[in-house]
Order: structure tokens, then C-alpha cells, then sequence
């Protein structure tokens, strides 16, 4: 499994890993900046949902 196949599977399937893996996963360097990312991405996009129209969300977002 690729690192970001892995990752994505970490961050969707949480249970199926031990706090060490996940710790490991933290500690590279890659596997960090693809997690990061992802759960930016994520937080993005369950905002967004919550936002009656783009306009209202190009205010929020661009006030950041």
C-alpha cells in the first residue's frame, strides 16, 4: 500500500490501527504533510455544507 492509500485509510478507519502506527504515521515527514492535508481538506468541505452559498463562504474563508 502506497503512503497515501495508507493514510487515507488511517484517517477513514481509525480502529483498525494501534497508537503506534499512528505515531509512526505522524513522525514521517510525508505521511504527516498528507495528513495534514487531508484533514484540512476535510474540514473545508464539512464547512462549506454548512454554508447556506459560496458567497457567504468566500467571505469566511478570505477573512482568514
Amino acid at each position: 500500500m502506497e503512503k497515501i492509500e495508507k493514510v487515507i485509510d488511517m484517517v477513514d478507519n481509525p480502529g483498525r490501527y494501534t497508537d503506534e502506527e499512528f505515531k509512526a504515521m505522524l513522525n514521517d515527514p510525508e505521511s504527516r504533510k498528507i495528513y495534514k492535508t487531508i484533514v484540512e481538506t476535510r474540514a473545508a468541505a464539512d464547512m462549506a455544507r454548512n454554508i447556506p452559498n459560496i458567497w457567504t463562504f468566500c467571505e469566511i474563508v478570505c477573512k482568514h
